[in-house]
């Protein structure tokens, strides 16, 4: 077979549905290298010619795969439908596999309060329109950080008014002098981010605000499920 003329565009094979959502996927993978000589790369972390790949895809069916498409485009031989990128994010199935089982078994590992922290996390994020979590500072949450189950993001009012106590900030802004209407939490902590910029970084210092990390997101259902807690048997309400 000549490879190059196998991936001429009057071939066929290359309309075959099949065949179509394979060069769509070859958009947006991680070209690390490519041969113009040999005409051989290595994408994904797969080994790739014009008349293989390494990839399971390719040893199921026998046939271009979107590794091969993607080395085709790249060397000038095949067109792709779209715009193509090379993303250095994008593992093979097999490097996600394992960093899912990975994240699963640190998550079962966790301890009561650990899992209850993280539970939190991801429940914020899920379900409330990936909304991040404002956490006081401890060594709980250190380790989960260190463990890269949560991630470090940009500060969020909602998320540290809903993690300050009215207590506490009341007391903060009646000790600074802070010429602020005490009724809400996101009022006052509004007002202090604005008109008392040294004092809000000073109050927010305590905090870290946090999502769940993009290795845990590999794995979010199973994930969560581990550290959701026990929900209250109920059942004889009904007997």
């Amino acid at each position: 077979m000549n490879p190059i003329g196998f991936f001429s565009p009057g071939n066929p094979l290359h309309e075959e549905t099949g065949q179509v959502n394979r060069q769509k996927s070859a958009l947006k993978l991680n070209v690390q290298s490519v041969d113009n000589t040999s005409k051989t790369g290595r994408i994904n972390d797969y080994a790739v010619s014009l008349e293989e790949c390494s990839c399971r895809d390719f040893s199921l069916h026998h046939k271009p795969c979107k590794h091969m498409y993607r080395l085709a485009y790249e060397l000038g031989l095949f067109s792709l439908p779209g715009q193509a990128v090379n993303d250095a994010s994008v593992k093979n199935s097999n490097d996600k596999k394992k960093s899912k089982a990975h994240m699963i078994e640190l998550a079962s590992r966790l301890n009561d309060e650990e899992k209850q922290v993280l539970y939190s996390v991801m429940y914020e994020y899920l379900y409330h329109d990936k909304r991040p979590t404002a956490l006081l500072k401890s060594d709980v949450v250190l380790r989960l950080l260190d463990d890269a189950l949560i991630a470090k993001t940009v500060i969020h009012l909602d998320a540290l008014a809903s993690a300050s106590r009215m207590d506490v900030l009341k007391d903060f802004v009646r000790n600074h002098n802070c010429d602020i209407k005490l009724k809400k939490k996101s009022d006052i902590l509004g007002t202090l981010s604005s008109d008392y910029v040294d004092l809000f970084q000073e109050y927010v210092s305590q905090f870290v605000f946090v999502v769940p990390s993009d290795s845990t997101m590999l794995a979010p259902r199973k994930i969560y499920q581990i550290v959701q807690p026990p929900q209250e048997d109920l059942s004889y309400l009904w007997k």
